[in-house]
């Protein structure tokens, strides 16, 4: 099945990847943290005093960095000013859950943009007038409402979105025939939907090819 993908390469004001040690070829320039090569894989976590400082220089001089997913908030709550997020979706789809519920959560988060390899871009922003904490509990709400149901299991975008439940879920969506598999696609796609233009009652916008 192709779906919107869970994790991807996230890039915020030129920081690099975010899923540590999934991009392991770098670019051979030189880091100005002491890591050989941009995007190879890095032994331990970035420290405090190296994320510092590579936020604190000019926004066009920041070179990309390794950094553990779990750090985020805290280089977030660092920067403590607007920015956009960047991040690439392989399978050229559109945002997954967890894509959308992470920039809601970020206040001082503007757009999430996702570019496709196949060209599509799409793209969340937050407008002026907005309200993060009513759209966090209808995504909630649009999350966890069931969109398939096979031998009585019902599946929802929150189950397929936990790594605990999916685990559970993988034997039974690997025994569906392929027509039932596309069946389970075009639900998640369809409720992904709702959740994106759901936001525009809240105060966000989404945009995708045309």
């Amino acid at each position: 099945m192709r779906l919107p993908q869970q994790h991807e390469r996230v890039t915020v004001d030129g920081l690099g990847n975010i899923m540590q040690g999934k991009y392991t070829k770098g670019s051979g320039k030189e880091s100005p943290v002491r890591v050989p090569k941009v995007g190879a894989k890095r032994e331990g976590k970035v420290t405090a005093e190296e994320r510092k400082e590579l936020l604190s220089r000019d926004k066009v001089n920041i070179h990309k960095q390794s950094i553990d997913k779990s750090e985020i908030n805290d280089i977030i709550s660092l920067r403590g000013e607007p920015f956009h997020v960047f991040h690439n979706h392989g399978s050229g789809e559109t945002f997954s859950l967890t894509d959308i519920q992470s920039f809601v959560d970020i206040n001082n988060a503007l757009s999430i943009t996702a570019v496709g390899n196949n060209g599509n871009n799409y793209c969340l922003s937050r407008l002026t007038d907005n309200k993060p904490n009513a759209y966090g509990f209808f995504l909630r709400n649009k999350s966890r409402t069931t969109i398939y149901s096979v031998n009585d299991v019902n599946i929802s975008l929150a189950k397929l979105s936990d790594s605990i439940e999916r685990e559970k879920l993988k034997p039974v969506i690997e025994k569906l025939s392929d027509e039932q598999k596309a069946d389970l696609a075009r639900a998640i796609i369809s409720q992904i939907y709702k959740c994106l233009k759901g936001g525009a009652k809240y105060g966000f916008k989404y945009t995708e090819p045309s």
